[in-house]
């Protein structure tokens, strides 16, 4: 089911030059979308998805799964984080479990405290984020390597068969403060070597303030393109809405969205404050807040119409009525996932979840 708001977006023409051996200028459309938070809106899974596909995770005493922090797969195997049990699991591409990947401690072999991971596709090894350093092992489970100049990293990504780290750098400010700059680096995964940095924004603090999101995404993809938008991980007194296509080593402004009057309250405080913004080829998804309010924002690139939901989209028969809530996964062009735990009759305890691949429609 679905109800409509329907919206008109205003386009906004820039030139984005082009480098290196292209000789033309290339001419795009940086399109801004209206947004309305206030509209209350329907939409179901089966609106927007081309095709569902589940696979039911084997539950041993071993594979029991409590939070379904992140998922990535490749063509044999499915690996998921649990940020509450601080495991990463291991199963085949049929959901038969296989093993635990990582040891918890801080020896060089041992992961303290993990956050993430991400897969190495290429050579078969998964990167798993630690607070302290970057541990790696391969699909069987062996230490590889470590890295250990990246301390505290907030996210990591693969692309191009490069390790993206991101991480927020500290700098006392005199007379008091401090100077926050979420910073990428990206990583030669053969050598753990250093290509080069980027800068992405700055904001001046106060205090000693930063939040940690287990569940941070900042890339989508579509077909041809890579999208990024990156998470407010501190205290803003703007909305950052703007979502950029992600070009080898530089970022360029792809659309932004605009919440006109309702970003402020009434009071002159921020009411809007967005927690991810993913792009396929035909939708945008937004997760946000609006005045201490969760909202989906579902916008149809191709029809011009969007849709604001209070909690998610009605996933039907495959969530039993639960809202459900759609992340991008890594290395699959519009396909996002979701997982979601069926008590069946003569259940008294909560089973392991079953993951749902959705390929979005073109």
């Amino acid at each position: 089911m679905m109800k409509r708001t329907y919206t008109l977006f205003s386009l906004l023409f820039i030139l984005l030059f082009s480098c290196g051996n292209e000789s033309e200028d290339q001419q795009d459309v940086f399109r801004v979308i209206p947004v309305n938070p206030n509209a209350d809106d329907e939409l179901s899974l089966s609106d927007i998805a081309d095709e569902i596909e589940a696979v039911k995770l084997e539950e041993t005493d071993e594979s029991l799964i409590a939070m379904t922090t992140k998922v990535e797969r490749t063509e044999n195997y499915i690996f998921i984080f649990d940020f509450s049990q601080q495991k990463i699991f291991q199963f085949d591409d049929s959901g038969k479990f296989l093993q635990l990947i990582g040891k918890i401690g801080g020896s060089p072999e041992e992961v303290e405290r993990p956050v993430g991971f991400s897969l190495d596709r290429m050579n078969e090894h998964i990167y798993i984020i630690g607070m302290r350093k970057i541990v790696v092992y391969n699909y069987n489970g062996d230490f590889v390597r470590y890295i250990r100049d990246y301390s505290f990293p907030n996210y990591t990504y693969f692309m191009n068969d490069t390790l993206e780290v991101f991480r927020t750098e500290t700098k006392n400010l005199e007379g008091g403060g401090f100077l926050k700059f979420p910073t990428r680096y990206r990583i030669d995964p053969s050598t753990g070597g250093r290509i080069d940095s980027l800068e992405l924004t700055k904001v001046s603090l106060k205090s000693q303030m930063m939040f940690i999101m287990t569940d941070a995404n900042y890339y989508s993809e579509s077909t041809d393109k890579t999208y990024f938008y990156l998470p407010v991980l501190f205290p803003e007194p703007f909305v950052r809405d703007t979502i950029y296509e992600a070009r080898s080593s530089v970022f360029e402004p792809s659309l932004k969205l605009d919440f006109g009057e309702s970003a402020v309250s009434k009071t002159g405080n921020k009411a809007v404050n967005i927690r991810s913004f993913f792009r396929s080829d035909r939708y945008l998804i937004v997760r946000y807040s609006f005045e201490g309010k969760a909202k989906l924002l579902i916008y149809d690139l191709e029809e011009y119409m969007s849709y604001n939901l209070d909690a998610g989209l009605d996933g039907g028969e495959h969530s039993d009525g639960e809202p459900v809530l759609l992340t991008p996964l890594p290395a699959e062009s519009n396909t996002y996932y979701f997982s979601a735990k069926k008590l069946e009759e003569g259940m008294t305890e909560e089973p392991n979840p079953t993951l749902y691949f959705v390929k979005l429609k073109n």
